[in-house]
């Protein structure tokens, strides 16, 4: 009885690893994976939707039909936007979590050598996975100014319902500065992120069997 009772404490004093198929580092490379994969197709829309709302892309429809139209591909944009704000928000909850307990893992060790060696090599994933959501957070709030743009065209189509076709709006050139910029900063950014996410990935993935 006496060896059993010592065998029960030992166990509850020696921590249980989780098993590993819950694969806490998988789930990372996956969560961040999706969020990017949903802002490059929230990216996509919105490109397609400012294309499609410009007067010479509406064909001569009329301002109700284009408004109709571009109100459509506005409120597509803005589901992607949203499913890519989730994204996000749910790979920074995977991080979190394999963070936290990856570090408070670190005091089940008993070779100190191998604690610091455990210890330098989480600081290290972190500072990866702090600038991979940091490159996903930039990316995710240039699709602001891109969508408000978008809004300002359907909002102009609305005003326009007593005509019998759209009209060209002359833009100044420091208008048209702006709206190139806001659209390239998305376009770099949601790109870039990306790649942040797929080397990282890269570099998890490697050397492991399929």
């Amino acid at each position: 009885m006496l060896i059993l009772l010592a065998a029960v404490s030992s166990c509850r004093s020696t921590p249980s690893p989780e098993p590993f198929a819950r694969d806490r580092l998988g789930q990372v490379c996956r969560a961040i994976g999706y969020a990017a994969t949903a802002q490059g197709i929230a990216r996509d829309q919105l490109n397609r939707s400012l294309d499609l709302s410009r007067p010479a892309a509406l064909g001569g429809a009329s301002p109700q039909a284009a408004f109709d139209s571009t109100r459509k591909d506005l409120l597509r944009s803005a589901a992607r936007i949203e499913t890519a704000a989730e994204r996000v928000a749910f790979a920074q909850v995977r991080v979190d979590d394999l963070v936290e307990r990856w570090d408070r893992e670190l005091g089940s060790y008993e070779d100190p050598d191998l604690r610091d060696a455990a210890e330098r090599n989480l600081r290290a994933l972190s500072g990866r996975l702090e600038g991979v959501m940091k490159a996903l957070e930039t990316a995710q709030s240039r699709f602001e100014p891109v969508s408000r743009h978008l809004a300002d065209r359907m909002l102009l189509l609305s005003h326009q319902a007593d005509r019998s076709t759209p009209v060209e709006v002359t833009q100044s050139e420091e208008s048209r500065l702006k709206y190139e910029a806001v659209r390239a900063d998305m376009n770099r950014d949601v790109g870039a992120a990306s790649d942040l996410v797929d080397e990282f990935n890269r570099a998890v993935n490697h050397g492991r069997p399929d």
